[in-house]
């Protein structure tokens, strides 16, 4: 057949690695790991299988110089990241594009993964195996995918930052509530550079002064014995979002802590640093993300938990089925590359399938039998995604993924007049199932203000609707419309308006969260909102009512 040369649209992975999650007792030694991972997963090497005969695969499987283990405790087990790789050379392109073809090493990687994938399913201790699927705060079009919406805007006048639920009266709270956001971090020099240069800035304070709710955990994974994977991610970019997006998940933060400050309630944010400095992400780092949850979770289960992932997997999407995630705006696979995937003996199903995620965000919400109880304390909120709508068929885009995922409340955005903005994916899979709040658009007004309000603040009509929040960053040039431009301007101000589903999302974590410091389940939460809701969408998506404050 030749050296295989397959197109896959709109695909972005890390060329070579093969995600493995391995589940074992407590305190099982990597040595044992990579022991049971081999004798798990040997079926993959012999008989008809394609990796059968590889020689050079096979020797690099059982040479540990290919190996990366990540472990983390959690109650009685230790789950294991255990990263493999099956091809020498990374993509290095400095720019978050799709990969037309797939040289030989993708074709490994590829082979590698569905037949690590088949012999796992007779496998107790390997929980799942997947290409290392890029992430991403935003992706794809100018408009942004998954993230920003629109860029960040530098803010003058008064900020209305302070998120406020009309549907949401005074609750009775009883339980200390855990928000984690994984997202990405300012370095610790950024930080107190800021601090410094926006002394009097209220969320700055708020997030790192005396009496914070707020705690960041950098990513301490290594790519390899001389880089960190946060420093080797950096070096990717986010088509058309050429800037420093390293605030994103102090915005949410801030967001997040301003609705909970309000209100009477015990609570602790913790930012995990999932995503580098330009919003992208890995399978790798959102797993080590997912299990410092899980891990936090089981030691403490009387607390309440919110989850919120701003973010979405760059995974290709099935033509004609309901898998979710378009990322540009180039079509899902055609028939013809079908034919050349059956040609090559590859399940596109398969290939796809982010069953291993899906289980571990069940396994986080426990809505399945996974350990001994059923929790009902901790809720998983995440961006739909800023597809916007299809160029062929104007349809919005269907939910990315987490937000797709059943155990998951995926979040749209809408505009100041409650319609879908313009940026936004559907919420959630199916559609009823999700929640649409305000996220801003990207073409002039401003956010949910009274006339009086606008009268006494005035904005400059260049000024986004959007949502106001702490921006440590140099700002994109506002003058440069060129979505491809690197070019940025001085940070005077600590404050920006950025709109998109990112932001929408973080807004019901809050909404959930106060529900669930009056000791309501998750389920309760999201029926009281449908409850409080002023309507529906055109989508039927439910409408929280939002407003913002002062």
């Amino acid at each position: 057949m030749g050296e295989p040369s397959i197109v896959l649209r709109n695909s972005f992975f890390m060329t070579g690695d093969v995600i493995i999650l391995h589940r074992a007792a407590a305190g099982t030694s990597v040595a044992d790991v990579l022991g049971e991972v081999r004798t798990e997963l040997a079926s993959a090497f012999e008989g008809e299988n394609p990796l059968n005969g590889n020689e050079e695969l096979i020797s690099r499987w059982n040479n540990n110089e290919y190996f990366q283990v990540t472990q983390t405790a959690v109650a009685e087990e230790t789950y294991s990241i255990v990263k493999f790789s099956a091809a020498d050379d990374h993509r290095s392109e400095n720019e978050y594009v799709p990969s037309d073809t797939f040289e030989p090493e993708n074709f490994t990687t590829i082979q590698t993964v569905l037949a690590f994938r088949q012999a796992a399913r007779e496998s107790e201790s390997v929980q799942g195996v997947l290409l290392n699927w890029l992430s991403g705060a935003s992706q794809g079009r100018p408009i942004g995918t998954g993230g920003s919406g629109a860029k960040p805007v530098a803010l003058t006048g008064t900020p209305f930052y302070k998120p406020a639920f009309p549907g949401i009266g005074s609750l009775s709270t009883s339980t200390f509530v855990k928000v984690f956001v994984l997202d990405t971090a300012p370095s610790v020099g950024r930080i107190h550079q800021a601090q410094t240069s926006f002394p009097n800035h209220p969320l700055l304070n708020n997030l790192f002064g005396t009496g914070s709710h707020f705690t960041i955990h950098y990513n301490p994974l290594q790519y390899s014995t001389t880089q960190s994977l946060m420093e080797f991610i950096n070096d990717w970019e986010v088509d058309h979002h050429f800037y420093d997006m390293s605030d994103h998940g102090t915005f949410i933060a801030g967001l997040i802590d301003s609705a909970l400050r309000t209100r009477d309630i015990q609570y602790q944010i913790d930012l995990l640093q999932v995503l580098g400095d330009k919003g992208v992400g890995s399978v790798e780092s959102i797993l080590w993300g997912l299990l410092q949850v899980l891990a936090e979770s089981l030691a403490n289960p009387t607390d309440a938990y919110v989850v919120n992932c701003s973010f979405t997997l760059t995974t290709p999407r099935l033509p004609g089925s309901g898998q979710a995630l378009h990322i540009s705006e180039t079509p899902a696979p055609d028939a013809a590359f079908i034919r050349q995937l059956e040609d090559l003996d590859i399940d596109l199903e398969d290939l796809l399938s982010l069953d291993m995620l899906e289980n571990i965000f069940e396994v986080i919400t426990r809505r399945r039998v996974g350990f001994k109880s059923l929790a009902t304390n901790i809720a998983v909120v995440a961006a739909a995604g800023n597809q916007g709508r299809s160029p062929t068929t104007n349809d919005r885009f269907d939910a990315g993924y987490p937000a797709a995922f059943n155990t998951v409340f995926g979040v749209s955005a809408l505009d100041d007049a409650d319609q879908p903005a313009s940026y936004s994916n559907r919420a959630d899979e199916p559609i009823s199932d999700g929640f649409a709040i305000i996220g801003g658009e990207s073409n002039g007004g401003i956010f949910s203000l009274s006339s009086a309000q606008l009268a006494t603040n005035p904005t400059p009509p260049s000024i986004n609707d959007a949502i106001a929040g702490l921006y440590l960053a140099p700002f994109p040039d506002p003058t440069d419309f060129d979505p491809d431009s690197t070019a940025t301007v001085a940070n005077t101000v600590g404050w920006a308006y950025w709109s998109g589903t990112s932001f929408a999302a973080p807004l019901v974590s809050a909404a959930v969260a106060i529900h669930l410091a009056a000791g309501q389940t998750p389920s309760l939460a999201a029926q009281l909102l449908q409850n409080g809701s002023p309507g529906l969408t055109i989508d039927n998506e439910w409408i929280i009512d939002a407003t913002l404050e002062p």
